[in-house]
């Protein structure tokens, strides 16, 4: 499936819903946060997903995304976020660096991200597992 930013943007809404509805746990969601997810994606955007391609959307983007959101706002200095045009902002020697080591985020040096806030919210005192571990403090 391709997930295009307005069914990124739906998807993540509806795990907001979810989280703020009390089905997010310490580092996940309640199975029945996927069922719900589906169902906002058919109904607002008449796309079907599977749990499972669900699952796979919030472990392969969303957590690593959580994951840059926790590098950009907590760890490292230098960086910022400009709320009106929703881009990451940096000085060239800043991105030059943080590049160096994280290439696949090179897109967000160009590209506005409107999902931040939301994605923000999610990953909020957030433990992920395995290869992507954070902790938001």
């Amino acid at each position: 499936a391709e997930w295009l930013l307005q069914t990124s943007q739906c998807f993540v809404k509806a795990l907001c819903k979810e989280k703020l509805e009390g089905r997010m746990v310490e580092n996940g969601f309640k199975p029945i946060t996927w069922t719900n997810a589906a169902a906002a994606l058919q109904s607002e955007l008449g796309l079907s997903f599977s749990t499972k391609q669900l699952k796979n959307q919030w472990t392969s983007v969303c957590i690593p995304l959580c994951f840059l959101l926790h590098m950009l706002t907590f760890s490292l200095s230098g960086f910022g976020w400009d709320e009106e045009r929703s881009m990451v902002t940096a000085t060239d020697s800043v991105w030059t660096a943080f590049l160096a080591k994280h290439d696949k985020y090179a897109w967000f040096r160009t590209h506005p991200f409107p999902l931040f806030n939301d994605l923000a919210t999610l990953c909020e005192n957030t433990f992920a597992l395995g290869e992507h571990a954070f902790a938001m403090e």
